[in-house]
């Protein structure tokens, strides 16, 4: 019977595995590797590497292709490879661009061009096209340069701007603490998806006054503009609902469990618009909850050109096109176009509610206006009180209809990719789409402060500067409507 030699076993008291290394690997350099790979060589200590970083640094790519696996040339000698690369495409001529011959002669197959009539070596066609004819061709060729230009310049300028673009990095107006706690979280593709029907609503009260509008603004053109006119004498109120007396004494009645304004309910029905940072405060009281606007914020202030691909970055505060400025401007704009739409005349529809305006003193001359206090039925045992505010009332076929104005403002008619307000603003079409575009935010939040309100008319007029010099007079432009 054959001995058992019992052979050494190391043991490793802090871990697993042996502790000792066998003496015939000793010195052996080894990498894991599968059956199924192409074996090569595990380290290479000789070829020099240079970082990457340095200026004139070669690419390492190919430092360790001594390590790579190399196959027998002889061997695969007798294998074919199929040419799978696509082959060179003739040069074709570009659609729109026109070539050398085809601004000079008409083009391929043309008169004059490779192949058609009255090309080089060919005989006079006795049915060739008239003098008209041709002269009608060389203007097509005109127009097809033009607009191969234009697009020409188009493409340039657009490069142009992406290479010079300055990026801005929006501040949020409040910044996320790591000790609150997230209570629920929306995002914007889904609030763009959101559907709702306009719920029930009934007026609970009115107050202020509200003055006839002047049609006679609905027909206003290029040519026959009208110029702004200024309300220094006029006070304007922009109060948050925990402010409002009148929300308060319906808050205390019971007439709700939710309480905001126009302007705030506006902004967040509105919100995938919205560009630039804002927010609002929810404050909830008992079972109701308030939604404010902080002191001191922007807030009120209308945008300029907000959803525009360039918008204003003028960085220099003082500079009559900075954002702020322009901000400022345009509330002025619209606070003004507010009052001078309306008939001061003798012999003008006028009314006066038995509650007059809750925010103005009795020494203060406030901006003709009415507030409308509404309450609509979101179901589900919530009401909603809104103030809204009505400008105005249009006399039509016999009926009051209630009508707020809003103003689009131009502040650079030069500014590359704009245009020219007062050459398009007959034919609107072009216009009309520029503006839906550039003022995307604001249309759509005026839009729901009008379904807000209840109003049956909601008119939006064009500000046009009236020449490309940017005029101002005390301080604000002096703009055509």
């Amino acid at each position: 019977m054959a001995s058992y030699e019992t052979p050494r076993v190391d043991v490793n008291a802090n871990g697993w595995g042996p502790t000792v290394l066998p003496e015939q690997f000793l010195n052996v350099p080894y990498a894991p590797f599968n059956k199924g790979d192409k074996l090569g060589k595990a380290a290479d200590f000789v070829s020099n590497y240079a970082p990457r970083g340095s200026r004139y640094a070669r690419d390492p790519s190919g430092v360790n292709a001594e390590f790579q696996y190399k196959h027998d040339s002889k061997e695969d000698a007798t294998f074919q490879l199929v040419d799978t690369s696509k082959g060179t495409r003739p040069k074709t001529e570009d659609r729109l661009r026109p070539t050398w011959n085809q601004q000079r002669f008409g083009g391929r197959g043309g008169r004059g061009g490779r192949g058609g009539r009255g090309s080089y070596g060919d005989k006079p066609d006795p049915n060739g096209p008239t003098t008209s004819s041709a002269q009608l061709r060389m203007k097509g060729m005109q127009k097809q340069n033009k607009r191969w230009d234009r697009l020409s310049n188009a493409r340039r300028a657009l490069t142009f701007r992406r290479r010079d673009e300055v990026h801005v990095d929006r501040v949020a107006s409040v910044m996320v603490q790591a000790s609150w706690n997230l209570v629920d979280q929306f995002e914007m593709q889904q609030l763009t998806k959101l559907q709702a029907n306009i719920p029930k609503s009934e007026d609970l009260k009115w107050c202020g006054e509200l003055r006839e509008f002047d049609a006679s603004f609905d027909r206003i053109t290029s040519r026959s503009n009208t110029r702004v006119h200024r309300y220094d004498d006029r006070d304007f109120y922009y109060v948050t609902t925990t402010d409002d007396p009148i929300i308060e004494d319906l808050a205390q009645q019971g007439e709700a469990t939710v309480f905001a304004t126009d302007a705030i309910l506006a902004h967040l029905m509105a919100c995938t618009r919205s560009v630039f940072p804002w927010d609002i405060v929810a404050q909830r009281v008992n079972n109701m909850v308030f939604f404010d606007k902080r002191d001191e914020s922007n807030f009120d202030l209308l945008t300029v050109n907000e959803n525009a691909s360039d918008p204003p970055n003028q960085e220099d505060p003082e500079h009559m096109n900075h954002p702020d400025r322009l901000s400022l401007e345009a509330t002025m704009i619209n606070q003004n176009l507010s009052q001078q739409v309306l008939k001061t005349a003798n012999g003008a529809f006028y009314k006066k509610f038995d509650e007059p305006n809750p925010f103005a003193s009795e020494d203060a001359k406030p901006a003709s206006g009415a507030y409308r206090y509404r309450k609509f039925d979101l179901g589900g045992g919530l009401n909603l009180v809104a103030r809204c505010e009505v400008q105005g009332v249009a006399l039509k076929k016999g009926k009051q209809q209630y009508v707020s104005t809003f103003a689009l403002n131009e502040y650079d008619p030069k500014f590359p990719g704009s245009i020219e307000w007062r050459k398009k603003i007959d034919s609107q079409v072009r216009l009309r789409r520029f503006c839906r575009n550039v003022y995307a935010w604001c249309i759509f939040v005026c839009m729901w402060v009008a379904m807000c309100a209840g109003l049956d008319e909601c008119s939006h007029c064009i500000y046009a500067i009236p020449t490309l010099l940017v005029r101002r007079k005390h301080g604000m432009k002096v703009c055509y409507m």
